[in-house]
Order: structure tokens, then sequence, then C-alpha cells
């Protein structure tokens, strides 16, 4: 089995531009195989990212090279950076790592954290709450 969204979540970064856009072209040094971007450089200890090399069906540069290895954001989990160009099979999920953001802020892209699940349910479980406050005070 191979999981669903590990394959959508990779496929959305070449949606993004990860190995199409025009930006993504111009940080890459094709002789080699490594791309350039500011972020993911930094994401990746201060070394350029290996990329896949050219490739007779078209798929030139497009990925991360096989092995390439990130952090998940916000656990310090280690995986395979998302944008390698196998998925591996079995049903394991997985994510877009630091890497594959810190590339997406190299396209240009607007890159932010996402809020806690709990902080989210709490605003939420809280408005209707201090509504339903707010008419019990005005009721007294």
């Amino acid at each position: 089995q191979i999981d669903f969204y590990s394959v959508a979540i990779h496929e959305m970064g070449h949606v993004l531009g990860i190995g199409t856009a025009d930006q993504w072209t111009a940080k890459l040094n094709k002789p080699l195989q490594v791309f350039t971007g500011e972020n993911a450089v930094a994401s990746n200890g201060g070394q350029n990212v290996p990329t896949t090399g050219p490739k007779p069906a078209g798929d030139d540069y497009a990925h991360w090279a096989d092995g390439t290895m990130s952090k998940i954001p916000g656990t310090g989990a280690s995986q395979e950076a998302r944008m390698t160009p196998v998925i591996g099979t079995g049903g394991t999920r997985q994510y877009f790592t630091d890497l594959d953001w810190a590339a997406l802020q190299d396209l240009g892209w607007q890159v932010a954290a996402v809020p806690e699940p709990g902080a989210v349910a709490l605003f939420l479980i809280g408005v209707p709450f201090a509504a339903v406050f707010r008419v019990f005070l005005k009721r007294r």
C-alpha cells in the first residue's frame, strides 16, 4: 500500500513549483546536481541540497536526491524529505519536512507556522463560551 496523503503532499509540492517553476531552475547548479536556494541550504546544514540528475523522461532535477533527510517541523523527528522521487510502500505516512518548506520559501512562497491544533480548538470553543457568558451577564 501507498499512503494517499504522502503522494498528494508530494504532488502539491510540484504544483507549488518544486521542480517545476522558473524560480526552481534559477537556483539549480545542474553540473553539480544541487539546489542552491538560501533557505533550503540553511535547512540542509549549510550545504547545497543534492537533486536528481537529468533523466530521459523529462524529470530533470525535479526532486531531492534519494536518501535526502530532514526533520518534520515541530517534532524533531527525521524522515526522508518528501520531495524525493520515490515513496516507500507499506502505507507509512510521510510529511513535508523543514527542507521541503524551505524550498517553497526559496520559490517565493510565504511560509508560516500553523498554530497547534489544541490552540485552534481552544479558540473555537472559547468564542461560543464567551458569547454565552456575555448574554448571561446582560441578563443579570
